[in-house]
Protein backbone atom coordinates (compact mmCIF):
# COMPACT_ATOMS: atom_id res chain seq x y z
CA UNK A 1 0.00 0.00 0.00
CA UNK A 2 1.09 3.39 -0.97
CA UNK A 3 2.66 5.98 2.14
CA UNK A 4 -0.52 8.10 1.10
CA UNK A 5 -2.99 5.54 1.42
CA UNK A 6 -1.84 4.54 5.51
CA UNK A 7 -1.83 8.20 5.95
CA UNK A 8 -5.02 8.55 5.08
CA UNK A 9 -6.25 5.69 7.18
CA UNK A 10 -4.53 6.99 10.59
CA UNK A 11 -6.31 10.47 9.46
CA UNK A 12 -9.20 8.88 9.76
CA UNK A 13 -9.09 7.21 12.64
CA UNK A 14 -7.90 10.58 14.60
CA UNK A 15 -11.19 11.94 13.08
CA UNK A 16 -13.37 9.22 14.51
CA UNK A 17 -11.46 9.03 17.76
CA UNK A 18 -11.91 13.02 17.99
CA UNK A 19 -15.45 12.06 16.76
CA UNK A 20 -16.67 10.16 19.70
CA UNK A 21 -14.62 12.02 22.42
CA UNK A 22 -16.76 15.05 21.27
CA UNK A 23 -19.81 13.26 21.20
CA UNK A 24 -19.11 11.58 24.54
CA UNK A 25 -21.17 13.91 26.85
CA UNK A 26 -21.83 13.90 30.76
CA UNK A 27 -25.12 14.93 32.34
CA UNK A 28 -25.75 15.99 35.84
CA UNK A 29 -29.27 15.43 36.88
CA UNK A 30 -30.32 19.19 36.25
CA UNK A 31 -29.30 19.02 32.59
CA UNK A 32 -31.20 16.01 32.43
CA UNK A 33 -34.66 17.40 33.82
CA UNK A 34 -33.57 20.62 31.45
CA UNK A 35 -33.19 18.00 28.38
CA UNK A 36 -36.56 16.36 29.37
CA UNK A 37 -38.54 19.37 29.65
CA UNK A 38 -37.44 20.67 26.55
CA UNK A 39 -37.62 17.28 24.45
CA UNK A 40 -40.91 16.57 26.24
CA UNK A 41 -44.27 15.94 23.97
CA UNK A 42 -46.52 16.17 26.37
CA UNK A 43 -45.52 19.42 26.96
CA UNK A 44 -45.09 20.78 23.55
CA UNK A 45 -48.53 19.61 23.29
CA UNK A 46 -50.00 21.58 26.37
CA UNK A 47 -47.59 24.64 25.47
CA UNK A 48 -49.50 24.81 22.16
CA UNK A 49 -53.12 24.40 23.55
CA UNK A 50 -52.33 27.01 25.70
CA UNK A 51 -51.51 29.42 22.76
CA UNK A 52 -54.94 28.21 21.15
CA UNK A 53 -56.62 29.20 23.79
CA UNK A 54 -54.98 32.58 23.85
CA UNK A 55 -56.18 33.11 20.49
CA UNK A 56 -59.57 31.68 20.93
CA UNK A 57 -59.84 34.49 23.66
CA UNK A 58 -58.76 37.30 20.63
CA UNK A 59 -61.37 35.49 18.58
CA UNK A 60 -64.04 35.47 21.39
CA UNK A 61 -63.85 38.66 21.89
CA UNK A 62 -64.17 40.01 18.38
CA UNK A 63 -67.60 38.11 18.19
CA UNK A 64 -68.97 40.41 21.03
CA UNK A 65 -67.48 44.21 19.14
CA UNK A 66 -68.83 45.97 16.37
CA UNK A 67 -68.08 44.23 13.06
CA UNK A 68 -67.20 46.04 10.02
CA UNK A 69 -67.66 44.69 6.80
CA UNK A 70 -67.57 45.53 2.84
CA UNK A 71 -69.36 44.14 -0.36
CA UNK A 72 -68.38 45.55 -4.09
CA UNK A 73 -70.37 43.08 -6.89
CA UNK A 74 -70.71 43.62 -10.79
CA UNK A 75 -74.12 42.51 -11.90
CA UNK A 76 -75.60 42.73 -16.06
CA UNK A 77 -79.02 43.06 -15.53
CA UNK A 78 -82.19 43.26 -17.52
CA UNK A 79 -84.56 46.28 -16.73
CA UNK A 80 -84.98 50.37 -16.11
CA UNK A 81 -81.77 52.56 -15.39
CA UNK A 82 -80.52 52.64 -12.10
CA UNK A 83 -82.65 55.58 -10.75
CA UNK A 84 -81.86 58.11 -7.27
CA UNK A 85 -84.94 55.91 -5.73
CA UNK A 86 -83.81 52.12 -6.55
CA UNK A 87 -79.94 50.82 -7.02
CA UNK A 88 -81.50 48.69 -9.67
CA UNK A 89 -84.40 48.08 -11.99
CA UNK A 90 -84.63 44.35 -13.22
CA UNK A 91 -87.53 43.24 -15.84
CA UNK A 92 -87.46 40.10 -16.96
CA UNK A 93 -86.26 39.37 -19.84
CA UNK A 94 -87.07 37.97 -23.44
CA UNK A 95 -90.58 40.67 -23.26
CA UNK A 96 -88.73 43.42 -25.20
CA UNK A 97 -89.75 47.39 -24.54
CA UNK A 98 -91.88 48.41 -22.23
CA UNK A 99 -93.69 51.38 -23.12
CA UNK A 100 -92.19 54.48 -21.25
CA UNK A 101 -89.25 52.01 -19.91
CA UNK A 102 -86.06 51.72 -21.44
CA UNK A 103 -85.37 47.96 -21.25
CA UNK A 104 -81.55 46.72 -22.40
CA UNK A 105 -79.45 44.51 -20.92
CA UNK A 106 -77.17 46.90 -18.62
CA UNK A 107 -74.06 46.65 -15.86
CA UNK A 108 -74.88 47.83 -12.82
CA UNK A 109 -72.02 47.92 -9.99
CA UNK A 110 -72.63 48.04 -5.87
CA UNK A 111 -70.85 49.08 -3.24
CA UNK A 112 -71.56 48.57 0.46
CA UNK A 113 -70.02 48.94 3.93
CA UNK A 114 -72.01 48.15 6.88
CA UNK A 115 -71.68 47.66 10.81
CA UNK A 116 -73.31 45.01 13.02
CA UNK A 117 -72.61 45.71 16.74
CA UNK A 118 -74.47 42.29 19.44
CA UNK A 119 -75.56 44.99 22.17
CA UNK A 120 -76.94 42.44 24.30
CA UNK A 121 -76.17 38.47 23.50
CA UNK A 122 -75.26 35.54 25.51
CA UNK A 123 -74.67 37.57 28.25
CA UNK A 124 -72.26 40.00 26.37
CA UNK A 125 -73.38 43.85 26.96
CA UNK A 126 -71.70 45.62 23.97
CA UNK A 127 -68.77 43.33 24.76
CA UNK A 128 -67.47 45.31 27.94
CA UNK A 129 -68.68 43.02 31.01
CA UNK A 130 -65.92 40.09 30.35
CA UNK A 131 -68.58 38.58 28.09
CA UNK A 132 -68.59 34.55 28.80
CA UNK A 133 -67.57 33.07 25.79
CA UNK A 134 -64.25 35.42 26.39
CA UNK A 135 -64.24 34.41 30.17
CA UNK A 136 -64.35 30.08 29.46
CA UNK A 137 -61.70 30.63 27.19
CA UNK A 138 -59.47 32.05 29.80
CA UNK A 139 -60.40 29.51 32.12
CA UNK A 140 -59.70 27.05 29.68
CA UNK A 141 -56.63 28.29 29.25
CA UNK A 142 -55.87 28.74 32.45
CA UNK A 143 -56.84 24.80 32.99
CA UNK A 144 -54.54 23.96 30.54
CA UNK A 145 -51.31 25.97 32.41
CA UNK A 146 -52.34 24.09 35.58
CA UNK A 147 -52.19 20.71 33.45
CA UNK A 148 -48.92 21.84 31.64
CA UNK A 149 -47.76 21.90 35.85
CA UNK A 150 -48.56 18.47 36.41
CA UNK A 151 -47.48 17.36 33.17
CA UNK A 152 -44.31 18.86 33.99
CA UNK A 153 -44.22 17.35 37.30
CA UNK A 154 -44.43 14.16 36.07
CA UNK A 155 -41.65 14.80 33.25
CA UNK A 156 -39.22 15.71 36.56
CA UNK A 157 -40.34 12.93 38.41
CA UNK A 158 -39.51 9.94 35.47
CA UNK A 159 -36.29 11.94 35.20
CA UNK A 160 -35.35 12.03 39.05
CA UNK A 161 -36.48 8.08 39.50
CA UNK A 162 -34.58 7.28 36.80
CA UNK A 163 -31.63 9.12 38.20
CA UNK A 164 -32.12 7.73 41.91
CA UNK A 165 -31.87 4.38 40.78
CA UNK A 166 -28.72 4.63 38.19
CA UNK A 167 -26.70 6.20 40.89
CA UNK A 168 -27.87 4.52 43.63
CA UNK A 169 -27.46 0.65 41.82
CA UNK A 170 -23.89 2.11 40.61
CA UNK A 171 -23.27 2.43 44.18
CA UNK A 172 -24.40 -0.95 44.96
CA UNK A 173 -22.72 -2.33 42.39
CA UNK A 174 -19.38 -0.98 44.08
CA UNK A 175 -20.25 -2.72 46.85
CA UNK A 176 -21.37 -5.80 45.20
CA UNK A 177 -18.30 -6.21 43.75
CA UNK A 178 -16.14 -6.11 46.80
CA UNK A 179 -18.61 -8.73 48.15
CA UNK A 180 -18.13 -11.04 45.08
CA UNK A 181 -14.08 -10.61 45.86
CA UNK A 182 -14.77 -11.38 49.36
CA UNK A 183 -16.92 -13.97 48.88
CA UNK A 184 -13.93 -15.71 46.04
CA UNK A 185 -11.47 -15.66 49.28
CA UNK A 186 -13.77 -17.29 51.27
CA UNK A 187 -14.24 -19.85 48.65
CA UNK A 188 -10.75 -20.46 48.49
CA UNK A 189 -9.77 -20.25 52.39
CA UNK A 190 -12.50 -22.77 53.02
CA UNK A 191 -11.86 -25.38 50.28
CA UNK A 192 -8.36 -25.16 51.24
CA UNK A 193 -8.99 -25.93 54.90
CA UNK A 194 -11.39 -29.03 53.82
CA UNK A 195 -8.54 -30.25 52.22
CA UNK A 196 -7.02 -30.15 55.05
CA UNK A 197 -9.93 -31.78 57.23
CA UNK A 198 -10.61 -28.41 58.86
CA UNK A 199 -13.75 -28.03 57.11
CA UNK A 200 -17.20 -30.10 56.07
CA UNK A 201 -17.74 -30.21 52.34
CA UNK A 202 -21.27 -28.65 53.65
CA UNK A 203 -18.80 -25.67 54.20
CA UNK A 204 -17.69 -25.81 50.73
CA UNK A 205 -21.36 -26.01 49.48
CA UNK A 206 -21.99 -23.01 52.05
CA UNK A 207 -19.07 -20.95 50.76
CA UNK A 208 -19.98 -21.55 47.20
CA UNK A 209 -23.68 -20.36 47.83
CA UNK A 210 -22.82 -17.08 49.39
CA UNK A 211 -20.19 -16.80 46.12
CA UNK A 212 -23.18 -17.23 43.30
CA UNK A 213 -25.57 -14.95 45.31
CA UNK A 214 -23.04 -12.36 45.65
CA UNK A 215 -22.32 -12.30 41.80
CA UNK A 216 -26.29 -12.88 41.28
CA UNK A 217 -26.84 -9.41 43.18
CA UNK A 218 -23.84 -8.07 41.32
CA UNK A 219 -25.20 -8.54 37.65
CA UNK A 220 -28.66 -7.93 39.11
CA UNK A 221 -26.89 -4.60 39.18
CA UNK A 222 -25.37 -4.10 36.33
CA UNK A 223 -28.92 -4.89 34.32
CA UNK A 224 -30.72 -2.72 36.57
CA UNK A 225 -28.03 0.01 35.44
CA UNK A 226 -28.82 -0.91 31.82
CA UNK A 227 -32.62 -1.06 31.78
CA UNK A 228 -32.93 2.76 34.02
CA UNK A 229 -30.17 4.39 31.68
CA UNK A 230 -32.19 2.84 28.73
CA UNK A 231 -35.51 4.66 30.07
CA UNK A 232 -33.76 7.98 30.98
CA UNK A 233 -32.33 8.35 27.43
CA UNK A 234 -35.50 8.03 25.81
CA UNK A 235 -37.06 10.92 28.46
CA UNK A 236 -34.28 13.41 28.07
CA UNK A 237 -34.54 12.86 24.48
CA UNK A 238 -31.53 10.41 23.45
CA UNK A 239 -33.42 8.09 21.66
CA UNK A 240 -33.06 4.24 23.13
CA UNK A 241 -29.19 3.94 23.41
CA UNK A 242 -27.90 6.61 26.11
CA UNK A 243 -24.55 8.59 24.11
CA UNK A 244 -24.01 10.24 27.50
CA UNK A 245 -22.83 9.47 30.92
CA UNK A 246 -24.33 10.53 34.35
CA UNK A 247 -22.01 12.70 37.03
CA UNK A 248 -22.81 13.55 40.67
CA UNK A 249 -24.28 11.62 43.76
CA UNK A 250 -27.32 10.79 44.66
CA UNK A 251 -29.44 13.87 46.21
CA UNK A 252 -29.36 13.96 49.60
CA UNK A 253 -32.59 13.46 51.88
CA UNK A 254 -32.91 16.78 54.12
CA UNK A 255 -35.28 16.74 57.03
CA UNK A 256 -39.24 17.70 56.22
CA UNK A 257 -41.06 20.06 58.26
CA UNK A 258 -44.13 18.48 60.36
CA UNK A 259 -46.71 17.22 58.05
CA UNK A 260 -49.48 20.30 59.12
CA UNK A 261 -47.11 22.71 57.99
CA UNK A 262 -46.18 21.05 55.00
CA UNK A 263 -49.44 20.71 53.59
CA UNK A 264 -50.46 24.62 53.94
CA UNK A 265 -47.07 25.25 52.10
CA UNK A 266 -47.95 23.03 49.18
CA UNK A 267 -51.84 23.02 48.37
CA UNK A 268 -53.46 26.66 48.39
CA UNK A 269 -51.29 26.90 44.78
CA UNK A 270 -51.30 23.27 44.35
CA UNK A 271 -52.29 23.09 40.68
CA UNK A 272 -54.45 19.78 40.70
CA UNK A 273 -56.76 22.15 42.53
CA UNK A 274 -55.92 25.13 40.26
CA UNK A 275 -57.19 22.65 37.08
CA UNK A 276 -60.38 21.65 39.23
CA UNK A 277 -61.47 25.43 39.75
CA UNK A 278 -60.55 26.21 36.19
CA UNK A 279 -63.35 23.65 35.32
CA UNK A 280 -65.38 25.51 38.11
CA UNK A 281 -65.26 28.66 36.20
CA UNK A 282 -66.29 27.15 32.64
CA UNK A 283 -69.00 25.72 34.44
CA UNK A 284 -69.76 29.17 35.84
CA UNK A 285 -69.44 30.91 32.93
CA UNK A 286 -71.42 28.90 30.91
CA UNK A 287 -74.32 29.31 33.49
CA UNK A 288 -73.80 33.32 32.42
CA UNK A 289 -74.54 32.06 28.92
CA UNK A 290 -77.99 30.36 29.41
CA UNK A 291 -78.99 33.45 31.72
CA UNK A 292 -78.30 35.76 28.92
CA UNK A 293 -80.10 33.83 26.91
CA UNK A 294 -83.47 33.55 28.77
CA UNK A 295 -83.67 37.27 28.28
CA UNK A 296 -83.46 39.36 25.13
CA UNK A 297 -81.12 39.31 23.12
CA UNK A 298 -80.07 43.18 20.81
CA UNK A 299 -78.37 43.94 17.18
CA UNK A 300 -77.82 46.84 15.79
CA UNK A 301 -76.99 47.28 11.72
CA UNK A 302 -75.70 49.87 9.65
CA UNK A 303 -75.44 49.42 6.35
CA UNK A 304 -74.90 51.94 3.50
CA UNK A 305 -75.37 51.09 0.16
CA UNK A 306 -74.31 52.72 -3.34
CA UNK A 307 -75.38 51.85 -6.57
CA UNK A 308 -74.30 52.74 -10.43
CA UNK A 309 -74.61 52.23 -14.21
CA UNK A 310 -71.04 51.48 -15.79
CA UNK A 311 -72.10 51.60 -19.30
CA UNK A 312 -75.31 52.23 -21.57
CA UNK A 313 -75.45 50.87 -24.94
CA UNK A 314 -78.14 53.43 -26.05
CA UNK A 315 -76.26 56.12 -26.27
CA UNK A 316 -77.46 57.83 -22.64
CA UNK A 317 -74.59 59.67 -21.58
CA UNK A 318 -76.46 60.17 -18.07
CA UNK A 319 -74.86 57.85 -14.91
CA UNK A 320 -76.79 58.44 -12.03
CA UNK A 321 -75.54 57.17 -8.68
CA UNK A 322 -78.12 56.20 -6.21
CA UNK A 323 -77.52 55.81 -2.29
CA UNK A 324 -79.46 53.58 0.02
CA UNK A 325 -79.00 54.13 4.05
CA UNK A 326 -80.33 51.81 6.46
CA UNK A 327 -79.72 51.36 10.51
CA UNK A 328 -81.95 49.17 12.30
CA UNK A 329 -82.06 47.60 16.16
CA UNK A 330 -82.88 43.80 15.85
CA UNK A 331 -84.85 43.03 19.23
CA UNK A 332 -85.39 39.59 19.74
CA UNK A 333 -87.48 38.35 22.52
CA UNK A 334 -87.56 34.57 23.60
CA UNK A 335 -91.49 33.55 24.29
CA UNK A 336 -92.06 30.63 24.58
CA UNK A 337 -89.95 27.53 24.24
CA UNK A 338 -91.44 24.61 26.38
CA UNK A 339 -88.59 25.15 29.33
CA UNK A 340 -85.52 25.20 27.33
CA UNK A 341 -83.67 27.54 28.32
CA UNK A 342 -85.03 27.65 32.00
CA UNK A 343 -83.97 23.68 31.72
CA UNK A 344 -80.31 25.04 29.96
CA UNK A 345 -80.04 27.06 33.47
CA UNK A 346 -81.15 24.36 35.87
CA UNK A 347 -78.02 22.17 34.06
CA UNK A 348 -75.32 24.57 34.29
CA UNK A 349 -77.03 25.10 37.75
CA UNK A 350 -76.09 21.58 38.92
CA UNK A 351 -72.83 21.59 36.70
CA UNK A 352 -71.48 24.36 38.31
CA UNK A 353 -72.05 22.49 41.96
CA UNK A 354 -70.73 18.82 40.79
CA UNK A 355 -67.55 20.55 39.75
CA UNK A 356 -67.46 22.69 43.16
CA UNK A 357 -68.02 19.37 45.04
CA UNK A 358 -64.64 17.97 43.08
CA UNK A 359 -63.04 20.52 43.82
CA UNK A 360 -62.98 19.41 48.08
CA UNK A 361 -62.87 15.70 46.59
CA UNK A 362 -59.64 16.57 45.09
CA UNK A 363 -58.16 18.78 47.92
CA UNK A 364 -58.82 15.33 50.14
CA UNK A 365 -57.23 12.86 47.94
CA UNK A 366 -54.15 15.15 47.33
CA UNK A 367 -53.87 15.30 50.93
CA UNK A 368 -53.99 11.81 51.67
CA UNK A 369 -51.48 10.53 49.26
CA UNK A 370 -49.52 13.23 50.42
CA UNK A 371 -49.50 11.97 54.06
CA UNK A 372 -49.24 8.62 52.99
CA UNK A 373 -45.57 9.20 51.19
CA UNK A 374 -44.53 11.30 54.19
CA UNK A 375 -45.06 8.37 56.22
CA UNK A 376 -43.47 6.28 53.77
CA UNK A 377 -40.27 8.57 54.16
CA UNK A 378 -40.24 8.75 58.09
CA UNK A 379 -40.43 4.32 58.33
CA UNK A 380 -37.67 4.42 55.50
CA UNK A 381 -35.36 6.84 57.55
CA UNK A 382 -35.73 4.94 60.75
CA UNK A 383 -34.49 1.40 58.23
CA UNK A 384 -31.63 3.62 57.02
CA UNK A 385 -31.12 4.66 60.20
CA UNK A 386 -31.48 1.12 62.10
CA UNK A 387 -29.45 -0.23 59.01
CA UNK A 388 -26.89 2.25 59.10
CA UNK A 389 -26.36 1.15 63.01
CA UNK A 390 -25.43 -2.05 61.87
CA UNK A 391 -23.35 -1.25 58.86
CA UNK A 392 -20.96 0.32 61.53
CA UNK A 393 -21.13 -2.49 63.99
CA UNK A 394 -19.78 -4.60 60.93
CA UNK A 395 -17.57 -2.32 60.40
CA UNK A 396 -15.98 -1.98 62.96
CA UNK A 397 -16.00 -5.84 63.73
CA UNK A 398 -14.17 -6.48 60.21
CA UNK A 399 -11.31 -3.60 61.40
CA UNK A 400 -10.96 -5.71 64.52
CA UNK A 401 -10.61 -8.72 62.97
CA UNK A 402 -8.03 -7.40 60.30
CA UNK A 403 -6.10 -6.18 63.39
CA UNK A 404 -5.95 -9.14 64.86
CA UNK A 405 -4.72 -11.04 61.82
CA UNK A 406 -2.59 -8.67 61.38
CA UNK A 407 -1.35 -9.58 64.91
CA UNK A 408 -1.76 -12.71 64.33
CA UNK A 409 -4.46 -13.30 67.30
CA UNK A 410 -6.77 -14.24 64.48
CA UNK A 411 -7.43 -16.37 61.54
CA UNK A 412 -7.80 -14.67 57.94
CA UNK A 413 -11.50 -16.16 57.57
CA UNK A 414 -12.63 -14.32 60.54
CA UNK A 415 -11.79 -11.54 58.78
CA UNK A 416 -13.40 -12.27 55.76
CA UNK A 417 -16.34 -13.64 56.66
CA UNK A 418 -16.50 -10.43 59.04
CA UNK A 419 -15.85 -8.28 56.01
CA UNK A 420 -18.62 -10.01 54.13
CA UNK A 421 -20.83 -9.59 57.07
CA UNK A 422 -20.31 -5.58 56.86
CA UNK A 423 -20.44 -5.71 52.95
CA UNK A 424 -24.07 -6.75 53.20
CA UNK A 425 -24.97 -4.86 56.11
CA UNK A 426 -23.88 -1.76 53.34
CA UNK A 427 -26.34 -3.20 50.48
CA UNK A 428 -29.11 -3.06 53.22
CA UNK A 429 -28.40 0.45 53.76
CA UNK A 430 -28.09 1.35 50.67
CA UNK A 431 -30.81 -0.25 49.99
CA UNK A 432 -33.11 1.29 52.46
CA UNK A 433 -31.61 4.91 51.68
CA UNK A 434 -32.69 3.99 47.83
CA UNK A 435 -36.34 3.66 48.83
CA UNK A 436 -36.14 6.91 51.14
CA UNK A 437 -34.88 8.92 48.35
CA UNK A 438 -37.88 7.32 46.12
CA UNK A 439 -39.93 8.82 48.40
CA UNK A 440 -38.76 12.10 48.23
CA UNK A 441 -39.30 12.40 44.52
CA UNK A 442 -42.95 10.61 44.69
CA UNK A 443 -43.56 13.29 47.63
CA UNK A 444 -42.20 16.35 45.19
CA UNK A 445 -44.47 14.95 42.45
CA UNK A 446 -47.45 15.10 44.45
CA UNK A 447 -46.50 18.16 45.75
CA UNK A 448 -47.35 19.25 42.02
CA UNK A 449 -43.94 21.76 41.70
CA UNK A 450 -45.08 23.40 45.42
CA UNK A 451 -42.05 22.36 46.81
CA UNK A 452 -38.99 20.96 45.03
CA UNK A 453 -36.36 18.83 46.61
CA UNK A 454 -34.62 17.51 43.52
CA UNK A 455 -33.07 19.29 41.39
Amino acid sequence: MKPRGWSAIVLAALLATTAGRVEAVTLTLQDCVEQAVENSPGLASGRALVAAWKADMTKKRGTTLPYFSGLLEGYMLNGNPATQWFPTGISEPGFGAIPGRNVHWDPVGIEQIGVTYPLISEGSLMGLNDPPAVATSRAQMTEQEAENIITMEKVVFEVVTDYIYITSYREQLATQREAVERAKEQLAIVKDEERQNLKLPQDVEIAQAQLDAAEQAMQAATNNIDTYMSDLSMVVGHGSGADFDLIGQPPPTPPLPPLPQFLDQVMPGHPALRVQQGKVEIQRQQLRADIGNFWPSATLTTQFTGAQNLEYFNGNNRAPRPTAFESYLSLTIPVYDFGQRRAAIDESTENVLAQKDLVGDIDRQTRNSIATAYNEIATYAETAATSLSDYVKSDRAAMLARAQADEGVGDELTWVQDQLSALQSKATLQTAQLNERLQYASLQNLAGGTWHWAP
